[in-house]
């Protein structure tokens, strides 16, 4: 121990006596260790944190799957109830739906992210409750027996001054009074790390209750999917088999429901993999990975720089190497005072390179994607603190590792004798091999800056094409006001009025030049997503029950977001629930239910409404859902 003391002492004056090569050093290393610190605690975020659940890895998310819809989707309340009866390979299957309610207790009115949860939810999750409790198996045991809430931490602190009190007292939630039965556990806020976390949680059985219009009406179909389910396998129970019994079961449902089941196909996957929409986890994965290996570069770049340093001063050292060894000093210790030398740089860069990480995470956090929540904010952990100490103890050893060429082959009585000579020379008493090797690093160097270059500008061009792409629809001057009327009991018809009044009021507004109304923000994805076929002739294959987004708008819409109609009109006041139901659709879908043929005029039909619509009006693609 006062041998590897008196080694680290040694090796800081070492460093001390050149401090110009010292800070460079330290500065290749930090601009290195800190941009592969930064990228990591965003990967970190996304990817390595486990939710906070007991024994997450026997958890699976189970989805509906169909081959006229891509990619995995959500399950139907019915299907749900049969598979929790018929699947024997889990111990507990629990149903989730996201919503939004109106919380008008503690504060001045406020909406806030929600789930309706099945009774099970936070049993099978293996939760338990900071105070109070979950919900009691009778209160999801049939429709509207529900009479309790579950608040998150975040929202009992927040709004409620983290009161103990507050438990088994009445809140009203969208105006009906619910007990508070407990405070979920510190950092529990469901189990999407996409969307925003849930603020409270209601039992299941007060869906029709809490929702509103087609969403409710919807949640009772057999062919209406908007239910997320989670479950646990059993002891012993693998996911394979879990996926065999999930397969049969898929068969049964489709023998006896053939309508609103053809063709219908269930997925699990491990709960850890379903934190992030699986379409969207694989753009994540692939832009996660390019750019650890563009920081993976730039750590290679500074390392090499840092080692033409090191072997550059441990040239200018020759003659000092000489001396120690004539006095006696072992090449080992020689060897590990240059390795510490290394080490020292590499971790005081470490340290240099926590603090950019921790001020460019800040940066790249406020550049982040719109729907990146902020529950979702990385932090320097201790995970990510390993991830440092351990990169830069690697690049230490790695690079430290340069000087040692020449050094131990230090011919002594070149060096005594001239050593100015032998640096002139390009090498250790007359030796090539240092000096090739700084030629090896010099090589790699320009070629790693040159891909690193030619990366940065094509990201710069792709940059550029990406912000001058045109979205099809006004970006510059749109804003939007968040009003959700079902949350708070409005009915259809009095909706409908507020908005008319409420449309008009803010068109009416100085420096206001039009406005509408719209059931959702634009480059935010779709909330429902529905089944529809055309009505007036036979459908075609893979035609029935196509599943697309739908936002329910009011006149002026798209003269409002700056929207082209390829032709007919969009919609006018006299477009009313009494009056048949019209709609405008894209090209895109145009093509697809008639391709080669006007769309204008005709007519389709949701899935489970016998009510024909009539296409009006047909708007150019736009990016709605993303650039």
């Amino acid at each position: 121990m006062t041998d590897l003391a008196r080694t680290w002492r040694q090796a800081v004056r070492g460093l001390a006596r050149t401090p110009a090569l010292t800070l460079a050093a330290i500065a290749s290393f930090a601009l290195g260790i800190g941009a592969n610190t930064l990228i990591f605690t965003f990967l970190n975020a996304l990817f390595l944190s486990p939710l906070p659940v007991t024994d997450p890895s026997r958890l699976v998310a189970i989805y509906s799957t169909d081959p006229d819809n891509p990619g995995f989707l959500p399950t139907s309340q019915p299907n749900a109830v049969d598979l929790r009866e018929q699947v024997t390979a889990f111990s507990g299957l629990a149903a989730i739906r996201a919503t939004s309610v109106a919380l008008l207790d503690g504060g001045e009115p406020e909406t806030v992210p929600a789930e309706l949860v099945s009774g099970n939810y936070f049993t099978v999750l293996g939760l338990k409750p900071a105070h109070g409790r979950f919900f009691l198996p009778e209160e999801d045991a049939a429709p509207g027996s529900g009479t309790a809430v579950v608040l998150s931490q975040a929202l009992w602190r927040r709004r409620f001054g983290g009161e103990p009190a507050l438990v088994g007292k009445t809140i009203r939630i969208n105006g009906r009074p619910l007990t508070v039965a407990g405070i979920a556990p510190a950092g529990f806020g469901g189990l999407s790390l996409i969307d925003e976390p849930p603020q409270l949680w209601i039992p299941l059985s007060l869906a029709q209750q809490i929702l509103s219009g087609p969403q409710a009406k919807g949640l009772l179909r057999r062919g209406g999917r908007q239910l997320a389910l989670v479950a646990r396998l059993k002891p012993g129970v693998t996911i394979a088999s879990a996926r065999g019994a999930l397969d049969a079961a898929a068969r049964d449902l489709a023998r006896i429901h053939p309508d609103e089941n053809r063709d219908l196909g269930l997925a699990a996957v491990p709960l850890s993999e379903a934190t992030i929409p699986q379409a969207l986890r694989g753009r994540l994965v692939k832009a996660g990975a390019l750019l650890a290996a563009v920081v993976g570069l730039l750590l290679l770049v500074a390392g090499a720089n840092v080692a033409n340093l090191l072997l550059a001063r441990a040239l200018s050292r020759d003659r000092e190497t000489a001396v120690r060894l004539a006095l006696g000093a072992r090449r080992g210790q020689l060897a590990r005072l240059l390795l510490t030398e290394g080490l020292a740089l590499a971790l005081a860069g470490g340290a240099a390179g926590l603090l950019l990480a921790s001020w460019g995470r800040d940066l790249l956090w406020r550049l982040r994607p719109p729907f990146f929540p902020e529950s979702l904010a990385p932090h320097l952990d201790a995970k990510v603190l390993g991830f440092t100490f351990a990169v830069s103890l690697a690049t230490g050893l790695l690079f430290g590792l340069a000087p040692l060429a020449g050094s131990l082959r230090t011919d002594l009585a070149a060096a005594l004798g001239n050593a100015a000579a032998a640096i002139g020379s390009g090498g250790y008493g007359g030796r090539r091999g240092p000096g090739s090797l700084r030629a090896l690093l010099v090589g790699a160097q320009v070629a790693l800056s040159a891909i690193v270059l030619v990366g940065a500008g094509l990201f710069v061009h792709s940059l550029i094409r990406a912000e001058a792409t045109d979205l099809g629809f006004e970006r510059e001057r749109l804003f939007g006001i968040p009003v959700d009327l079902g949350a708070r009991g409005y009915a259809e018809q009095p909706a409908q009025d507020f908005y008319r009044s409420a449309v008009a009021r803010v068109a009416a507004l100085p420096g206001v030049a039009s406005a509408a109304v719209s059931s959702r923000f634009l480059l935010v994805p779709a909330g429902q997503r529905v089944g529809l076929a055309p009505s007036d002739r036979p459908q075609p294959p893979g035609t029935e029950g196509v599943q697309i987004g739908v936002d329910r708008i009011g006149p002026g819409y798209f003269e409002t977001v700056g929207m082209r109609l390829a032709a007919g009109r969009g919609f006018l006041d006299s477009d009313r629930l009494d009056t048949p139901q019209v709609a405008v659709i894209n090209r895109s879908l145009a093509r697809w239910l008639w391709p080669g043929e006007t769309a204008l005029g005709r007519q389709f039909k949701f899935t489970g409404d016998p009510v024909p619509t009539e296409v009006v009006g047909i708007a150019e693609d736009a990016r709605l859902e993303g650039v």
